[in-house]
């Protein structure tokens, strides 16, 4: 993979565009792209970012999908205290406005971030909730077994 093409694009995106929706969606892309690069605390820098503009433009659907990000990022990272309350946030967030597919998304950070935390009984519970999700009202048989992939690897 391009990396650096990726972010050279991004970052020429983010200079051409006077749109704040548009670069709170290229920040968030750019989140992705350092976790996928394994680089956890320059996502959370991006993830940040997208997440002020959600919450000073009022975009709750955003903002609720750019913190559940920002708390699996916090999460990679081992800071359990910024993770949990991105991750609660989020989820709260995402649930009020009835977006499922982020809801099951924020079971599945929920779940890593349990275990990561050493609460493997938490961790089954949102694991377990996040692909029933996928499984049955999304329909993501892809998403729901990428959930049952964690929960062996976690070994619940």
């Amino acid at each position: 993979q391009d990396y650096e093409k990726a972010e050279e694009f991004y970052k020429k995106a983010i200079e051409l565009t006077d749109s704040e929706d548009e670069r709170a969606v290229i920040y968030n892309n750019l989140g992705f792209l350092y976790l996928d690069k394994d680089e956890p605390d320059k996502a959370i820098e991006y993830f940040k970012k997208s997440v002020e503009i959600d919450l000073r433009k009022g975009d709750k659907k955003r903002a609720g999908e750019h913190m559940l990000n920002l708390g699996i990022a916090y999460t990679l990272t081992g800071d359990l205290e910024n993770a949990k309350k991105y991750l609660d946030e989020g989820l709260d967030l995402v649930k009020q406005i009835g977006n499922k597919f982020w809801e099951a998304m924020g079971y599945k950070y929920i779940g890593i971030y349990n275990s990561k935390a050493g609460n493997l009984k938490e961790a089954k519970e949102h694991l377990l909730k996040s692909y029933e999700m996928f499984k049955n009202e999304i329909g993501s048989e892809y998403l729901a077994n990428d959930v049952l992939y964690i929960l062996r690897q976690i070994g619940t």
